[in-house]
């Protein structure tokens, strides 16, 4: 695990990346990032039920909810529901995430911690 010094300084440097990307163009810059705890990209502000990338922007820095409920509407609107219900982490996360998610251990982690919380029900 990272210590909380190292996450933000990673942070504290992604900031400053992004800052200087929106010196450039600030509507490209906001349009590239992975935004809140869900790192939803930008580009996908339609998706996440924003009339804008600046207003997505916007919401993702007010609070959790607002970012739960951008996640909430791109699950939806990119039709994930259904590989969340059959529990299809395999495919929700090379959907979510792209080729990449088998890199991470995604679809492993996604089921290990729906296991978790399934057993914290009982």
């Amino acid at each position: 695990m990272l210590s909380g010094f190292l996450i933000t300084y990673l942070l504290l440097k992604e900031w400053g990346r992004f800052e200087q990307a929106a010196k450039l163009d600030r509507r490209a810059a906001i349009m590239s990032i992975s935004m809140g705890a869900f790192q939803i990209v930008g580009m996908n502000y339609k998706l996440c039920g924003y009339k804008s990338p600046e207003e997505f922007f916007e919401a993702m820095q007010k609070n959790e909810g607002k970012q739960l409920k951008a996640f909430c509407n791109f699950i939806k609107n990119r039709g994930l529901v259904d590989e969340l219900r059959r529990k299809d982490f395999l495919n929700f996360s090379l959907i979510y995430n792209g080729p990449s998610a088998r890199l991470h251990y995604y679809p492993e982690r996604l089921e290990a911690a729906y296991k978790r919380l399934k057993l914290r029900q009982k």
